[in-house]
């Protein structure tokens, strides 16, 4: 599944997402700011779960919730900034969804958009949390933006 426009919102609505329309907050990281903090070659993973774990899915999703609690990634309204991994988001940028779930988040865009990476960004720009594949293991990467 590669949704794209109004798909990705429905897509992401089915999995308790909801787009949120209008401008993206302009303390949202520059693309490549938020990419290389995710996969630069000094990176390295917050927590590193090897794919050959059963129910890797699941760890994931756990450990991806406790880092984005950790470093309160969430706004009161459950509300962050997403950049997908699919061949639609370089044209796409940003976007603003409301979180209505608050778990398994990691696994529920994989069922939007048929990836699992992903990075997610606080509305403020200075909290990031992300899952990255690096070579045989699922990475969630975390970062402060000064």
């Amino acid at each position: 599944m590669n949704p794209g426009g109004s798909d990705i919102r429905a897509a992401l609505k089915k999995q308790g997402m909801l787009v949120i329309e209008g401008e993206i907050p302009a303390t949202a990281p520059p693309r490549l700011s938020a990419i290389l903090a995710v996969t630069g070659f000094y990176v390295q993973a917050t927590v590193s779960i090897p794919q050959s774990v059963s129910a890797v899915e699941g760890q994931v999703d756990r450990h991806w919730h406790e880092q984005a609690n950790r470093i309160r990634l969430y706004d009161d309204d459950g509300k962050l900034l997403l950049r997908l991994s699919d061949p639609n988001s370089e044209a796409r940028g940003w976007i603003q969804v409301k979180d209505l779930v608050n778990e398994r988040l990691p696994s529920r865009v994989e069922m939007a958009t048929g990836y699992r990476e992903f990075i997610a960004v606080s509305l403020d720009g200075k909290e990031l949390c992300a899952v990255s594949i690096e070579d045989e293991e699922d990475w969630i990467v975390t970062h402060h933006f000064s």
